[in-house]
């Protein structure tokens, strides 16, 4: 079963990674949260989301990887 997971950075940045689509799908990736420390964590505005999946296929190798773009 899968569920978010919480990563604090090095830096002043906290992170919850989460399942971003089914993951028996093609379409599967991985999504991100993060928010700066020190900020209310159960206010939902203190968090940011990644704009594009952190994790996804790469549709030119079918393999799954770490979007650098």
């Amino acid at each position: 079963m899968e569920g978010p997971q919480f990563l604090e950075g090095p830096g002043d940045k906290i992170f919850i990674v989460y399942s971003a689509s089914a993951c028996w799908d093609n379409n599967y990736g991985l999504g991100m949260f993060s928010a700066k420390k020190g900020l209310d964590i159960l206010d939902p505005l203190s968090w940011k989301r990644s704009e594009k999946q952190v994790f996804s296929q790469c549709p030119d190798s079918n393999v799954f990887g770490v979007n650098n773009h």
